[in-house]
């Protein structure tokens, strides 16, 4: 183990989003990614509900059971049309408008992504499913410093695919090819 490389995590590029077609107990289906520009940042935090069973005078057994995940992604820009692959609302092409409302629900969606490792390769992650709690945006002026970046921070829930209850998927890279993000269609035959 003393001679493999190094994967310390450097960076983050390739963030993709995957519109659901089917997500039930016999089929699972994605339709093709979406390129969302800009990535500055992403979070993964799992959510869990620690346990102990205290016992003869000591802790027994320990753990944690699996609740969820949040995703936080932060990018530099975001269109309105994929605004409303993330959180619901309609895009109007022709219009080129965006209408979001108090009851419009988050679609289900997949997500890949790819963090730099300092070997040169990528580790490759992909999420089966989530839904977009939250986008955020800050509008601010240019300032005195020239500075009038504002981005855009979003978070989501991760949850378990219903065919076989996985979550992700992650690999590394090799030679840098980062074919494998760009289908999430490959689930076990029911």
């Amino acid at each position: 183990m003393a001679d493999a490389a190094k994967k310390i995590l450097k960076g983050l590029k390739k963030i993709q989003i995957f519109p659901i077609t089917a997500n039930t107990a016999t089929a699972y289906t994605a339709s093709a990614g979406m390129l969302v520009p800009g990535a500055q940042s992403l979070t993964l935090d799992p959510d869990v509900s620690e346990w102990t069973v205290n016992a003869d005078d000591e802790v027994y057994d320990a753990g944690a059971d699996w609740n969820g995940m949040k995703l936080t992604f932060q990018v530099a820009e975001l269109s309105l049309e994929l605004k409303s692959h993330l959180e619901g609302g309609t895009w109007d092409e022709t219009a080129k408008e965006y209408d979001y409302s108090s009851n419009t629900v988050a679609p289900e969606i997949g997500l890949s992504f790819a963090a730099r490792t300092s070997d040169g390769e990528y580790r490759m992650v992909k999420l089966w499913v989530l839904k977009v709690t939250k986008i955020k945006g800050e509008y601010k002026t240019k300032g005195g410093s020239g500075d009038s970046s504002s981005p855009v921070s979003v978070e989501a829930t991760v949850m378990s695919r219903t065919i076989d209850g996985k979550v992700k998927r992650e690999k590394d890279s090799v030679g840098g090819d980062l074919a494998w993000l760009n289908d999430l269609n490959d689930t076990p035959e029911v």
